[in-house]
């Protein structure tokens, strides 16, 4: 058996009714707001397999569009979001999707846009409110954000990653998971890595600044 904390004992501060119908859900949308950098303005919504049978009835579409405006899994306002999305100006559409099986099943995936800025996210809420991201923006990825999360967009470039580990480890934080994927060889490429302290904005700053990172998404 692995080693279990006491909220998985006791479950994360959230509303309801359930942990991964509901807060997963919010996180997974909360994930998908911060990488679109705002609310989207208009979002599609597909629920997979558990989630599509389930998601009116447990609150999922309630939760999904209120991690999209930015609300944490214990805000109050989750019970009244799709009022206040479209308060907000927000355009939503909810589509379940049933019996695909070589997805988690509770599958979500957000398609969501604000101008010409997109976020596309595929995501699994795995229980106790926890979360995996296979998928963003068409990059194969791998995260929990159960700790701080990079996700650096840049051209694929030689010695990039040993520049971007470098800046990192000089201020002693260190890197717990790395994936990678690109869309082709020196194309676009999505660099996301999980670490076990917060960066200092400056070494954020470092990043950003170098001429090949096209923009980066840090996920505290």
């Amino acid at each position: 058996m692995g080693n279990s904390s006491v909220f998985d004992l006791i479950g994360p501060v959230m509303i309801g009714p359930s942990s991964s119908h509901t807060a997963g859900v919010v996180r997974l949308g909360w994930i998908a707001h911060h990488i679109l950098g705002l609310m989207p303005t208009q979002v599609d919504i597909i629920f997979y397999n558990s989630f599509a049978k389930t998601y009116s009835g447990h609150g999922s579409d309630k939760a999904v569009i209120a991690g999209l405006m930015g609300f944490s899994t214990f805000d109050p306002r989750i019970r009244n979001s799709l009022s206040l999305a479209k308060q907000r100006g927000m355009k939503y559409h909810f589509r379940p999707s049933h019996n695909s099986l070589n997805r988690h099943p509770n599958t979500l995936e957000i398609r969501g846009q604000h101008g010409k800025d997109r976020v596309h996210l595929v995501g699994e809420s795995t229980g106790g409110a926890k979360v995996r991201v296979s998928h963003v923006n068409d990059f194969s990825c791998n995260f929990h954000h159960d700790s701080p999360t990079l996700l650096i967009f840049a051209e694929d470039k030689k010695g990039s990653i040993a520049q971007i580990t470098t800046l990192i480890c000089e201020t002693n934080s260190n890197i717990a998971s790395m994936t990678l994927d690109r869309k082709a060889k020196h194309g676009e490429v999505l660099m996301g890595l999980v670490l076990d302290q917060n960066l200092p904005n400056y070494v954020l700053d470092q990043i950003k600044a170098l001429p090949w990172v096209e923009k980066i998404k840090y996920l505290s």
